[in-house]
């Protein structure tokens, strides 16, 4: 066995033994995270946040007597399953509602509770936002909130 360590040694000190392998190949993308079981597992969460985010939005203006308590319905259900991120989805979409039936202060109300939330949710609220004071030509608070939209995500849009 002694001289089969040795053969090793040899080998390792060769100049072909330099190159990567498949398994530090491997390695590397494991320890990168961008291995394809990952990828598909981040694709399969994606599609089915789309999902239940598509659902909610059809089911919540119909499911309770009143648009509103179906979105909140959904959002407390959301919430106690262990989606708050879609919830907080819900909850842009219940804004979304209040501005369709032209009740600003409701909207704003909504739209104002993230500011204390993920980067990307205070964003899309702060575009709505700015937005809203904007038509109400309160232009110093239309211009707040855009910058707090562009400082969070500068090519959002929504």
């Amino acid at each position: 066995f002694e001289d089969d360590d040795a053969d090793v040694d040899i080998l390792m000190q060769s100049p072909d033994v330099d190159r990567p392998t498949t398994s530090d190949k491997l390695e590397k993308n494991i320890t990168e995270g961008d291995d394809a079981l990952r990828e598909d597992v981040k694709r399969r969460q994606r599609d089915a946040a789309r999902f239940i985010v598509n659902a909610a939005n059809l089911m919540a203006p119909v499911i309770e007597k009143s648009p509103i308590a179906g979105y909140e319905w959904v959002i407390e259900a959301l919430n106690t399953h262990g989606f708050p991120g879609i919830a907080s989805e819900m909850e842009i979409a219940k804004a979304s509602h209040y501005l369709r039936k032209k009740d600003f202060e409701s909207a704003i109300e909504v739209l104002k509770s993230f500011e204390k939330k993920e980067p990307s949710l205070m964003a899309r609220a702060s575009t709505n936002l700015s937005f809203l004071y904007f038509l109400e030509q309160n232009f110093a608070e239309a211009e707040k909130f855009a910058d707090v939209a562009v400082k969070a995500d500068r090519y959002n849009a929504r």
